[in-house]
């Protein structure tokens, strides 16, 4: 709930932000306008009679301004709505414009700057308009907002908490049964479900109504410039219907205004003489159309030298986009209770099973480590919906790579720490047991993160993302050793089963999450929030296992036998999975999914928080549907052939592509992609445990070798992909890589076909 409101101010903030700027940048542009007509008529800036009365009046109609000035090109003010600013420097570096641009808006220390150009009539600049308001007027609507919120929300929170901590306490007492322990997880996920609807709507109906008093306040503001240069012109004796190009006028109103479904100027005798929406502009006769609608902000026009009202600005408010923005505050809501319930889920597992067994000789029950997995994976997602964005704002030519192949690189070099770490940190583990190794993988991670979160540059880039890739190795490896370290041989499945599934489900909360998140707080704060996530990981480590880490045995193992690394590949089926199946799934899931993908929908100018929604999709498809598959796909008979169909399918959906792209298609090849996976992916892995160089091998050496690789599919996926896209554009690289799919299916179908057909015939 706490977070369906983080969520819902921070985005009423940008509503309100945005709002701010465009009406300073319209009263900027009409004393733009006003200036630039006497500049053109060769009146010099420094002689300009009236400037104080004009910035005056600026600063008396937009109180929340706290100054206003003009300055010459080299920043010298030589007007100010502060006299004793006079003669000074503008304390700020002046922007560079482009030919067409008017107005620049940016924040520094606190304070917005809309800085505007002023040109003479060579159309040389001569002068710069500054205007600032301070951050603190948005901080000031936003804490009436935020307490309306937090009333709410402690009124829910007390609502649901108090029953639910009764209800645990009394039922939570030791093992329990395993009806009682459904019974409590349904009634304690329906009373969060139950509170985070009522919040939601609550939360939802605040900011609605808020979200509307702004575009009022907004569309008032404008009609109110407006007006104001309509009247200026009507006290030239110059008639309301034979004003001269003021439909444009109102067509850049209507372009400025994206929440402005129209407006229109009108007579007593409600002719409209001039209207404009985002489409259209018109200046229309007297008597050809008739205004029979009542707009959301309507003002009176005077003929000030007579005080005599003729006519009417009226400005309609879009509905579809209060629907449009209140849609997006309701997804975020709905995912947050999703996000909520899948935490309630690990919590309650690990509550229900903290004492439960994990067979004979364990020391430690395997659910312990289900927490950390689940929160340092999660810390890891967040960036998963935008890292490719993240690195394109710090592109810089170098080695002579185009920006698609660098935006790629961190994510490669990522993949590439992690595929030699993984040995490494296997052998590690062998020697000096789970819990060093644990603990120092996390910390890896924690300085890796808040690392990327300063980088500043593509190589400080590159660096920082290795070594959170360092440290995300050392904790798998870690975690998975510390499940069979616990775990006697009839536990073990169910050991890394649940290690899987608290794998994904923090996967998925991470990439849904960071996608809300990251519009809002921007991409750097969210690493800073995830190295926050992964402490909260490391403190619930050593809390965890205060008391069970003395009891740990320490393995003694020589070397990683890097030689067997390219022994395998003397075993042809070893060679064939690998080859024409896992570094080709790996390809796709990196390459496509989390690097091609978020750039796609960006172009496309899909929110942020939905390319999270999109991404999280592949593993909805992955925790639902891997237990249904798991009972078809443990038949030893058809693995093989799950392999060639999952490879298949993934290839022929990529294909298909090609004929209808866009956001759905996008979100259905992602789920496709998903079920695919689902069985394809783990019978890759079982038919190679199988093999005869891994039974010689030992299973932990010989996965460790597939591990290495399968994931240099990881780091050739964002680079192969990124060549295609200078190559093919964003459709055809997926269709390429869906003939690649395809392609390598039917070559490893033949190779099954082959030594079906030399085992019958030897």
């Amino acid at each position: 709930m706490a977070l369906s409101s983080v969520l819902s101010l921070a985005s009423f903030e940008k509503i309100y932000t945005s709002s701010l700027i465009s009406v300073y940048e319209t009263a900027g542009k009409n004393l733009k306008r006003k200036t630039e007509q006497s500049l053109r008529f060769g009146k010099p800036l420094d002689k300009f009679q009236g400037m104080d009365a004009l910035l005056a009046e600026v600063r008396k109609k937009n109180p929340e301004i706290s100054y206003s000035a003009v300055g010459t090109p080299q920043g010298n003010i030589l007007y100010h709505t502060d006299s004793d600013q006079l003669g000074k420097q503008i304390p700020y570096p002046i922007p560079k414009f482009a030919p067409d641009q008017i107005a620049i808006t940016k924040l520094d220390k606190g304070i917005y700057l809309t800085f505007l150009p002023l040109y003479n009539r060579s159309d040389e600049l001569t002068g710069i308009i500054l205007m600032s308001f301070s951050r603190e007027v948005i901080y000031k609507r936003l804490s009436d907002m935020a307490y309306q919120n937090l009333k709410a929300l402690a009124s829910v929170t007390l609502g649901t908490s108090l029953p639910l901590i009764g209800l645990l306490a009394f039922f939570i007492r030791g093992n329990m049964e395993k009806h009682i322990r459904f019974r409590i997880f349904i009634i304690v996920m329906g009373m969060i479900v139950a509170g985070q609807l009522v919040y939601s709507y609550i939360n939802l109906h605040s900011f609605e109504y808020s979200h509307i008093r702004t575009i009022q306040s907004k569309c008032n503001k404008l009609g109110e410039f407006l007006r104001d240069d309509v009247e200026y012109v009507l006290n030239m004796n110059i008639p309301l219907s034979r004003l001269v190009r003021l439909e444009n006028t109102l067509k850049e109103i209507s372009e400025i205004t994206p929440e402005l479904e129209y407006i229109e100027i009108s007579d007593l005798d409600r002719n409209v003489l001039y209207y404009a929406d985002r489409q259209t502009m018109k200046q229309i006769e007297p008597g050809v159309r008739i205004s029979y609608q009542s707009p959301d902000v309507s003002l009176p026009v005077y003929f000030q030298k007579e005080n005599r009202h003729v006519g009417n600005i009226g400005l309609s408010i879009s509905p579809e986009a209060i629907r449009s923005k209140s849609r997006e505050i309701l997804m975020d809501m709905m995912t947050v209770i999703l996000t909520s319930l899948l935490i309630t889920f690990e919590a309650l597992t690990f509550i229900f099973n903290r004492g439960i067994s994990a067979g004979e000789g364990s020391k430690i029950p395997y659910s312990y480590v289900r927490p950390i997995i689940f929160l340092f994976i999660m810390a890891d997602g967040f960036c998963a919906s935008f890292f490719p964005l993240y690195a394109n704002m710090l592109h810089q030519p170098m080695w002579g790579l185009s920006r698609e192949v660098m935006m790629g690189l961190p994510i490669s070099f990522f993949m590439l720490s992690v595929v030699f770490s993984m040995p490494i940190a296997g052998n590690w583990s062998d020697r000096a047991g789970w819990y060093k190794p644990l603990i120092s993988g996390i910390i890896a991670n924690i300085t890796g993160l808040i690392l990327t979160a300063m980088a500043q540059n593509m190589i400080q880039l590159i660096l920082f993302r290795s070594l959170t890739g360092i440290g995300f190795a050392i904790v798998f490896i870690a975690c998975q050793r510390f499940v069979t370290d616990n775990t006697d041989s009839q536990r073990r499945s169910a050991g890394m089963a649940s290690f899987a599934s608290a794998f994904a489900a923090g996967s998925i909360c991470g990439t849904v999450m960071g996608g809300m998140l990251a519009d809002r707080i921007g991409y750097r704060n969210i690493f800073l929030l995830s190295a926050m996530i992964s402490i909260a990981a490391l403190l619930c480590c050593l809390y965890i296992f205060r008391n069970q880490v003395r009891t740990t045995e320490k393995k003694s193992a020589g070397s990683f036998p890097f030689r067997e690394l390219f022994n395998v590949l003397r075993d042809p089926e070893f060679f064939s999975v690998v080859f024409l199946q896992a570094i080709p799934t790996k390809i796709i899931l990196i390459g496509c999914l989390f690097y091609l993908i978020p750039l796609y929908l960006k172009s496309l100018q899909i929110l942020q928080s939905d390319i999270g929604r999109v991404i999280m999709t592949y593993n909805v498809a992955i925790v639902f549907l891997s237990y249904f598959f798991s009972k078809y796909v443990d038949k030893e008979t058809h693995r093989k052939y799950y392999i060639f169909i999952g490879g298949m399918l993934t290839g022929i959906s990529m294909i298909c592509f090609y004929a209808g792209a866009g956001f759905f298609a996008i979100l259905l090849l992602v789920a496709i992609i998903g079920v695919s996976h689902t069985f394809s992916i783990s019978s890759q892995i079982s038919v190679i445990t199988e093999t005869a160089v891994i039974r010689r091998i030992g299973t932990g050496t010989g996965m460790g070798v597939f591990r290495f690789w399968e994931r240099l599919g990881n780091v050739a996926g964002p680079l192969i992909t990124g060549v295609l896209i200078i190559k093919l554009g964003y459709i055809r690289t997926v269709v390429a890589l869906g003939v690649m799919s395809v392609t390598c299916s039917i070559l490893y179908l033949l190779t099954i076909l082959l030594r079906k057909y030399e085992r019958k015939k030897t």
